[in-house]
């Protein structure tokens, strides 16, 4: 009798510990869920604070467009009213590319579309004077020309055009 009652205190002595056990375990899981819970409500505070301030900046980056677009400057209004117009521009090997200007960046370098690169070929010493040097032409598409290889640039379009072009000199 006395086993048994030994052995019922030290099972009575294993439930308390297994319910202290499970005290512990869920004392430890309310202080993550808490922890889980504050570090969500910082993050969603750290968003609440970074969206008015992304906010902001995206609308000075939109006041700042439109200022440029209502008051831009002479080069910029010289690059616009020449988008889109044929241009011919040599480069330093005696290359010509012809073709579309589709933008200027500030070092100069100049994008051309649908262009075609021209290469004048010599001939043999025996050809005639008067006669213009074969060409070899070859289509590209989009080319990068920079502006310290560039030798000579001209637009491609009718007088009329050239004196509305130059006209913005006067201005």
């Amino acid at each position: 009798m006395a086993e048994e009652g030994g052995t019922m205190q030290r099972i009575s002595e294993e439930i308390n510990t297994g319910e202290q056990c499970h005290d512990s375990l869920d004392t430890q899981k309310h202080e993550l869920l808490s922890s889980h819970e504050q570090d969500s409500l910082i993050t969603q505070q750290q968003q609440e604070e970074t969206l008015p301030q992304e906010k902001r900046e995206k609308e000075e980056e939109e006041e700042v467009a439109k200022a440029v677009e209502e008051h831009p400057k002479p080069l910029v209004k010289k690059a616009r009213k020449l988008l889109y117009r044929r241009l011919r521009v040599g480069v330093e090997d005696g290359r010509v590319f012809v073709g579309r200007f589709h933008c200027l960046d500030k070092q100069g370098n100049i994008i051309l579309y649908d262009t075609l690169e021209l290469r004048y070929v010599t001939g043999p010493s025996g050809a005639a004077l008067n006669e213009p040097p074969p060409v070899e032409q070859r289509s590209l598409g989009l080319v990068l020309i920079p502006s310290r290889c560039r030798t000579s640039c001209s637009v491609e379009c009718s007088i009329h055009e050239q004196m509305d072009l130059l006209s913005l000199d006067q201005s």
